[in-house]
């Protein structure tokens, strides 16, 4: 038996409008039987699967807004179709040729019925099949304008135009505010996490800069959510270090996570956090590991900043690649300005240990690396 038709994923319509997974999965589902469905010519099914997905957007946009409560003797569920298109036409949801071709295949759903094709002697083809495909693609656009204008743009609208708009970044904030706590948080906690992962490694090289803007979309969004939403997140990552292999740990602690998100942890939480990623450092000072160490200095004790100013210098020094050179030096000036005072001192003794070392050893460029960012630590600010 052949395999079927492998579909276009830029022809399945967009149904990131629906906010509850399982149901836009179950459209999507549906779409794709239509696209299969026309490519086999099975007339009768596209005719029913679409009446059957228009009917299904229509009664969830109403279940989903406020038309029950403004009509609580009104069981949308329990309505006909037709009734559905007119109050969405009514509230101005549909336009007048989505309604007029919406009531044209409302009896679509019904065409499974035996016989029903005999007694009305219904002549279905590629055209109308073509015409109720086009309705559904229709209903889809207009549903998802009035729901972002209404409702705001959900989880799975805003990972999509910063996937598919390479200037959605640079208004990204604009969107964020037109989108609900309840989806910026969803975004954090599943959506852009289960698209980050989704890349195969060997697209990697092709996704970096796909994967560069989901993390930089988390971050952006985490700094839009309020105190007790952050600590949701943050604790989104102390689950996957308890519960994953180590390869997806630490992917999502460079991606996702920051050292200044320890605050929004329990102590318990945070100290396994901050060791994880400290024992990271020290085997490993690359700038990724490097900028999720942001904001580490004040969860640090004498102990610990003493090993974490060593693996920076190591990183300064010796890292691999100017990114991790730049980075690590970057994050010594900062580590040497957050700390209190008694934990500078330590910093400044450590890197003085660091220049000494290396120049006693004739290793003058190195010395000199170490040297600038000791002037860099005596400049007042």
């Amino acid at each position: 038996m052949d395999d079927p038709p492998r579909l276009d994923e830029s022809q399945i319509a967009q149904f990131d409008f629906v906010g509850d997974e399982r149901f836009r999965n179950s459209l999507i589902s549906d779409y794709r039987e239509i696209l299969r469905s026309m490519d086999s010519g099975s007339w009768k099914a596209v005719h029913v699967l679409a009446g059957s997905v228009v009917e299904a957007i229509l009664v969830d946009y109403l279940v989903t807004t406020d038309y029950q409560k403004d009509h609580p003797g009104k069981d949308v569920l329990k309505m006909e179709l037709a009734e559905v298109i007119d109050i969405c036409k009514g509230k101005k949801v549909l336009s007048q040729r989505a309604a007029d071709l919406s009531s044209v295949i409302r009896g679509y759903r019904n065409l499974i019925h035996p016989g029903r094709v005999i007694r009305l002697n219904e002549k279905l083809g590629s055209k109308s099949a073509t015409i109720a495909k086009t309705l559904v693609d229709i209903v889809v656009e207009e549903i998802s304008q009035d729901k972002e204008n209404t409702y705001g743009f959900t989880a799975e609208q805003i990972a999509n135009k910063i996937s598919k708009d390479s200037s959605a970044m640079t208004v990204l904030a604009h969107f964020l505010k037109d989108t609900k706590e309840y989806e910026r948080e969803r975004l954090l906690t599943s959506v852009i996490p289960e698209r980050y992962f989704s890349w195969s490694p060997e697209w990697e090289a092709e996704a970096s800069g796909e994967l560069d803007k989901l993390a930089s979309c988390f971050r952006q969004t985490f700094d839009t959510l309020p105190n007790d939403r952050k600590a949701v997140v943050a604790k989104q990552f102390v689950k996957v270090l308890r519960e994953e292999a180590g390869e997806k740990v630490s992917i999502y602690e460079t991606a996702f996570f920051r050292a200044s998100d320890l605050q929004y942890l329990s102590s318990s939480d945070a100290s396994l956090a901050k060791q994880h990623l400290l024992s990271r450092l020290d085997k490993e000072q690359t700038a990724a590991v490097i900028g999720a160490l942001d904001g580490i200095g004040e969860f640090l004790n004498e102990a610990e900043i003493k090993k974490v100013t060593g693996a920076l210098l190591k990183g300064a020094v010796y890292g691999k690649g100017e990114a991790a050179k730049n980075a690590a030096e970057a994050a010594l000036w900062e580590l040497g300005f957050v700390v209190s005072e008694e934990l500078r001192v330590i910093v400044r003794e450590r890197v003085d240990e660091w220049a000494a070392n290396l120049t006693e050893r004739g290793l003058e460029d190195q010395a000199a690396t170490v040297k600038r960012i000791r002037e860099f630590l005596d400049i007042p600010f």
